[in-house]
């Protein structure tokens, strides 16, 4: 009986001990968000995951979810820690959009994003999606749509299916700005939508495996270099019946093999 009770309590102090000193648990802060560090798809590589807003994160009235963290690629947003349950906190207070890339593969918290009911940005709050692999059936996806009032994706996406759902449907709008990865499938980095302007906001620099990301081109062939200062996309088209008429404007990533 004492040798039980003496190996319950080894045992004990050594499942707290490693609780507390898992790198998963420790929340770090840098520039605008709060994330954790976790080899989420157990291939030995440590990724991030977007856990919340710094103090001047929170007075941000637009945000873009970085690629990098500290030298750390962000892939999920909020954490589903076991015990724990689900976690991660975006508060939405003055904060009125949001882009997301395709870097983003995992929801670990389908109700990472909450709202102030009394503000007047509740009306207000708009997503840019870059993912094209939404999935109609993702129940995380659909819980995180649901809440915004716009939703921008590439024509591509199939989220603007979702179970059929018309409230989704009505707030999804074709971004007529796609940022093209130029390589391989899934290539929509990120999108934004403009109207005979520059764009919204310089986008993050993208990440490929085995090589350089070189900046943001006009052609797929990458001849000339996009001015985020001065180049302007086309005002929108309408037609005779004052429908809105797509009309996407492609940059395209450049890469330089290492």
């Amino acid at each position: 009986m004492v040798k039980k009770l003496f190996l319950l309590i080894i045992f004990s102090i050594f499942f707290i001990t490693s609780c507390k000193s898992a790198p998963a648990n420790i929340i770090y802060e840098s520039g605008y968000f709060q994330y954790r560090r976790i080899d989420i798809d157990n291939d030995t590589n440590i990724e991030a995951i977007i856990m919340g807003l710094t103090e001047i994160g929170k007075k941000q009235d637009t945000l873009i979810i970085p690629t990098l963290i500290d030298g750390y690629e962000v892939v999920s947003l909020g954490d589903n820690n076991g015990f724990q349950g689900k976690e991660g906190d975006i508060y939405f207070d003055t904060l009125k959009t949001i882009y997301i890339t395709n870097f983003i593969k995992y929801i670990g918290n389908e109700h990472i994003f909450s709202f102030n009911d009394n503000k007047e940005y509740n009306s207000q709050n708009t997503i840019f999606i870059g993912n094209v692999n939404v999935s109609v059936n993702d129940y995380f996806w659909y819980n995180i749509f649901r809440d915004f009032d716009k939703i921008y994706l590439a024509k591509e996406t199939t989220c603007i299916d979702f179970y059929s759902e018309q409230q989704i449907k009505a707030k999804c709008i074709y971004a007529n700005v796609i940022y093209d990865l130029n390589y391989g499938e899934n290539n929509i980095f990120m999108v934004d939508d403009c109207d005979g302007t520059i764009v919204n906001i310089l986008p993050p620099n993208p990440i490929r495996e085995g090589y350089n990301f070189m900046g943001w081109y006009k052609e797929i062939e990458c001849i000339n270099k996009w001015d985020f200062e001065n180049d302007i996309i086309p005002n929108k088209i309408y037609n005779e019946n004052e429908e809105y008429v797509l009309k996407e404007t492609r940059i395209y990533a450049k890469w330089e093999k290492k």
